[in-house]
């Protein structure tokens, strides 16, 4: 052996943890795959009734969140607002799962599932919080349309209508009016079936702390 290849064995270096990496970045194209079967089987399931085929109006996308517009959505079941959330999360567990502080820092009891973060807030709201490398889709027949949320800040709602919600690993689900927009890598999504427009874009500066337009 080398005196050149004793000091490469001597060395101690802090090599970063690949396996976790490698973990991290499979369970993340896991999800997605998971999210985008869901809507292929979803259109499936929508084209199948004959007035919808070519009926897709049109895409939408915000962060972490693409929303298909068609005439008649697909089979989805109503299921109770905050069911499915995960479990029970900490301030710093729910920093660590989005790669940044939950927002607004006074908060409910905080659920974390795949990577989304959520509380539900007087209304009752869901606000729900993940990276924007993650995908939810959502297939929409009633208003969907861009909003100012706040400066330099553009948001989604979506709303007159229920609409079907593809979360990660979850079957379809009617939604109720959303709000979504996007700041710093995070997405944030209002969930409420008798939130409005105005309410929701106040609650949204709010969780900005922000109050301009």
């Amino acid at each position: 052996m080398t005196d050149f290849e004793r000091e490469l064995r001597a060395l101690d270096v802090a090599w970063p943890a690949a396996p976790e990496l490698r973990l991290e970045l499979a369970r993340r194209r896991r999800v997605r795959l998971v999210v985008a079967v869901a809507l292929v089987a979803a259109l499936a399931a929508a084209f199948a009734v004959p007035q919808s085929r070519s009926a897709i109006l049109r895409f939408f996308h915000l962060g972490g969140v693409t929303v298909v517009r068609v005439e008649t959505l697909p089979p989805a079941a109503a299921r109770p607002l905050a069911a499915g959330l995960g479990g029970q999360v900490s301030d710093d567990e729910a920093a660590r799962a989005l790669g940044a502080p939950f927002l607004p820092a006074r908060h409910g009891t905080l659920y974390e599932r795949d990577g989304f973060v959520s509380t539900v807030l007087q209304g009752p709201v869901l606000l729900s919080e993940f990276g924007s490398e993650y995908l939810i889709k959502k297939i929409a027949s009633g208003k969907v349309e861009y909003v100012v949320v706040a400066s330099g800040v553009t948001g989604l709602w979506i709303a007159d209508q229920p609409h079907v919600v593809v979360f990660p690993e979850a079957s379809p689900r009617l939604a109720g009016n959303v709000l979504v927009w996007a700041k710093g890598g995070v997405t944030f999504r209002l969930e409420g079936r008798g939130l409005d427009e105005e309410t929701a874009l106040k609650l949204a500066r709010e969780i900005l702390g922000t109050t301009g337009s």
